[in-house]
């Protein structure tokens, strides 16, 4: 294989694992801000709605 065929290939997968690494903290980031979203929804509830800080 030529040489510079092997530096694209390895420049290709560097870029790719990268791209798969920042994926993964986008899905971190997403699955925190839901988390989060639920909590102010619950609490949300909690003010409108007393009776459900009552429930078990």
């Amino acid at each position: 294989m030529p040489q510079a065929q092997v530096v694209g290939r390895r420049g290709t997968e560097a870029k790719l694992a990268e791209l798969e690494a920042r994926l993964e903290e986008i899905k971190a980031q997403a699955l925190a801000l839901e988390a989060s979203h639920k909590v102010a929804f619950v609490t949300v509830i909690k003010v409108f709605d007393p009776r459900v800080a009552s429930e078990p």
